[in-house]
């Protein structure tokens, strides 16, 4: 049987920040899976429960306003990168030859 990991409130994964331990979740096979209830630092979500597996493997690492703003970002840089290319053709066309 492996060592049970010890965790504390006040750990931080990522942007969670673990509150406590919660029931375990059941799994079909009858397999336990540990469970904590987190906050996340942005502020904007309630606390919800996580595995705790999901937090040490790094694989749940926000409440998803990670993934919101990593798509405004690329969204942003698209848009930048669209403009520029934008303007380098309408020069080129303006240029006379």
């Amino acid at each position: 049987m492996s060592k049970k990991i010890e965790i504390k409130q006040g750990d931080v994964y990522g942007r969670l920040t673990i509150l406590k331990e919660v029931e375990p979740h059941i799994q079909p096979s009858g397999q336990k899976q540990r469970m904590v209830l987190v906050q996340c630092s942005c502020g904007t979500s309630e606390p919800f429960e996580v595995a705790l597996t999901s937090l040490r493997r790094g694989n749940t690492t926000s409440c998803g306003c990670l993934q919101k703003e990593k798509t405004k970002e690329k969204t942003k840089d698209k848009a930048k990168k669209e403009t520029k290319e934008k303007t380098k053709k309408e020069t080129k066309e303006k240029k006379p030859t």
